[in-house]
């Protein structure tokens, strides 16, 4: 990856170049899920005469990273079966088919917030999974590279288009910075958002209803599929996440009353293996209760009866 390349996004577009079998009314889509930019493996260069297809992939389209849990977590929270199944294909094309006819089936669209952008590293512990800060890197990029970062203004065609579109589904909890929320609230629609309410527990949230244009529409901050999905669900000794305490409490209060009177450190193997399972069962119920339920309380209900 050349320092400082332009990478452009290659799917932005696919909602309308649609086959024939895989096309429905306008009308019938009824979510949005918005992420941020695909990892390098996929993209394109700027000026499109390359469409990568790279060892740390295993399709072309919205998270197609052979290292993140999105296309997972979708199927096992859709119920859907192997043959339908876009991760259940040796073929890439084949899988990408079937990526978009789970979305369109279920009324469901997706979309990212960045078109052109560098990044300055392609990197995690894992190699296959970038953080989305390294993306839109302004340090050290020659001006032509900065006149080239671009957002998908698209969006808002969308949900002009689609107007049966209510619920908003970001893949990441962040509000602000280089996330989809916040580049959706800063860059795209420049700030003219309107919190009308929020849902959370503590201070984390989990949605918000918002006004755009004089429309209503319910918007989910789920955990980010980057990765084993999990890594930021945290039951640590500095700051534990409190409502995964809760949801641990809820599903296994035996667990919860060992874990809260042990340091991390202290915690056997079956415990801390018992926390991985429930970590795992958390960010997917949450998903499910955002994309499935569209349950704005998710998080209220879990906190203890007084």
């Amino acid at each position: 990856m050349p320092l400082n390349e332009l990478e452009k996004h290659p799917y932005l577009d696919y909602h309308q170049t649609l086959p024939l079998t895989l096309q429905r009314p306008k009308s019938e889509f009824t979510g949005l899920i918005i992420g941020t930019f695909p990892i390098y493996d996929i993209t394109m260069s700027h000026d499109g005469q390359t469409h990568r297809f790279g060892n740390g992939a295993r399709m072309q389209f919205f998270y197609g990273s052979s290292e993140n849990s999105f296309w997972e977590t979708l199927t096992t929270i859709l119920r859907v079966d192997d043959d339908d199944n876009p991760l259940k294909t040796p073929n890439a094309k084949d899988g990408t088919l079937r990526a978009i006819n789970l979305l369109t089936s279920r009324g469901l669209l997706i979309t990212d917030v960045i078109k052109c952008t560098n990044r300055y590293n392609n990197t995690t512990k894992n190699g296959k999974c970038p953080l989305d800060q390294s993306l839109l890197n302004c340090k050290g990029a020659p001006l032509e590279t900065l006149k080239g970062f671009q957002y998908n203004n698209g969006i808002k065609d969308i949900l002009s288009q689609y107007p049966g579109i209510k619920n908003l589904f970001f893949t990441n909890t962040g509000v602000s910075g280089i996330t989809p929320f916040g580049l959706f609230q800063k860059e795209i629609f420049k700030n003219k958002i309107q919190i009308v309410n929020e849902y959370k527990a503590g201070t984390r949230l989990f949605a918000q209803t918002i006004r755009i244009d004089n429309k209503m529409y319910d918007a989910f901050f789920l955990p980010s599929p980057a990765g084993e999905g999990f890594r930021g669900l945290s039951w640590g000794d500095k700051r534990p996440l409190k409502v995964l305490q809760d949801y641990v409490r809820s599903k296994n209060p035996k667990l919860y009353n060992e874990l809260v009177k042990l340091k991390q450190s202290q915690r056997s193997i079956r415990q801390s293996n018992d926390l991985t399972n429930l970590r795992k069962s958390f960010f997917e119920d949450c998903w499910r209760a955002a994309i499935v339920d569209r349950n704005k309380g998710f998080f209220s209900s879990l906190q203890p009866k007084l």
